[in-house]
């Protein structure tokens, strides 16, 4: 067969098939047309493309399907899926990194409360950002406490590195995840009595990611948070914002950034 011939054939076959497509639409409730109307589209592009003068390598694959038109539509269309699961995956990443920025942004704000959610709950409610935002923020202010909690209290300025401690990151944060570690290991005996019912009090309700350690010795751990517990009594005074007992940290009133 020569190659006007063929080329020729293959393209009176494909417009069969689109003739055949339209027709079959005919008789079909509105609604269902205008769902069919990308592919009809899409169908209509392609049959002139065969039409066209393409080059003869493009075509030749074709010249013995017999349904060149729905073949070429549905390899098109699995690409085009493809491409948009792409789109969507870029659209979705580039939105998180934004929330992600916008989260590490809010909790460096030393007066931002913790994030009560687990990462469970947090997924279920779209706020994955913030739940890592707090969890890295957690993680920043362990490490700051075992980087520096050493010359402090050798040097005799632990009460002026905690007050630096808790400047930068929040009393809540600071009071609470000392409190995490002391109590994943209340066993032991070189935490006082007082130290570890207080901590005990405070706990980190609803977070999964609890698995916080420290590597400074108990008994530096225990002196900070009883010099922790001191800066509370003052901060609770009637000299301060209301007196008594502080309250447990969920009940605390807080406030998110925007979801």
């Amino acid at each position: 067969m020569c190659t006007e011939n063929w080329r020729k054939n293959l393209y009176e076959r494909a417009k069969r098939e689109y003739d055949g497509y339209i027709e079959g639409l005919k008789n079909r409730p509105f609604e269902e047309i205008e769902v069919c109307a990308f592919e009809m589209a899409a169908k209509q592009d392609i049959l002139e493309m065969f039409r066209a003068n393409a080059a003869e390598t493009a075509l030749l694959g074709l010249r013995d399907v017999e349904k060149p038109l729905e073949t070429v539509y549905q390899e098109w269309f699995e690409e085009d899926e493809k491409q948009k699961k792409l789109l969507q995956q870029s659209i979705e990443h580039c939105s998180y990194q934004i929330l992600r920025k916008e989260a590490e942004e809010y909790y460096k704000n030393p007066q931002a409360p913790l994030y009560r959610k687990n990462l469970i709950d947090a997924k279920k409610s779209g706020e994955i950002h913030l739940w890592r935002g707090d969890k890295n923020r957690n993680e920043e202010c362990l490490a700051y406490f075992d980087k520096n909690i050493r010359g402090g209290y050798e040097n005799g300025r632990l009460s002026p590195f905690l007050q630096g401690w808790v400047k930068e990151f929040g009393f809540e944060r600071c009071k609470t995840l000392l409190a995490a570690v002391i109590m994943k290991a209340a066993y032991d005996k070189r935490y006082s009595k007082e130290v570890k019912e207080n901590a005990a009090f405070v706990g980190m309700p609803n977070i999964a990611y609890e698995d916080f350690y420290s590597n400074v010795h108990p008994v530096i751990i225990n002196s900070a948070y009883q010099t922790l517990m001191e800066m509370e009594r003052g901060r609770d005074s009637p000299k301060g914002k209301g007196g008594g007992k502080p309250q447990k940290a969920e009940s605390r009133k807080r406030t998110e950034p925007e979801r």
